[in-house]
């Protein structure tokens, strides 16, 4: 886990997901939905926020390591 408590990053979850842009995630969702599999490297993971927020966004056939401290 980083050097962030769980507990601080689970109470920034939400404000980060709000954060998001909407039009990047909506040209990535096009992108990739070309594609049958992708794989995914996310540094700095934390608690897997990021891997909550954009795993529906990609192809159903997906693989993830997630790489934190």
């Amino acid at each position: 886990m980083s050097t962030f408590a769980a507990e601080w990053l689970a109470l920034r979850e939400g404000a980060d997901t709000r954060a998001r842009n909407r039009e990047l995630a909506q040209g990535i969702s096009a992108w990739f939905q070309l594609r049958k599999h992708i794989s995914v490297v996310d540094l700095g993971s934390g608690t897997g926020a990021n891997l909550r927020a954009v795993a529906a966004l990609l192809p159903q056939r997906q693989h993830w390591l997630l790489v934190d401290k």
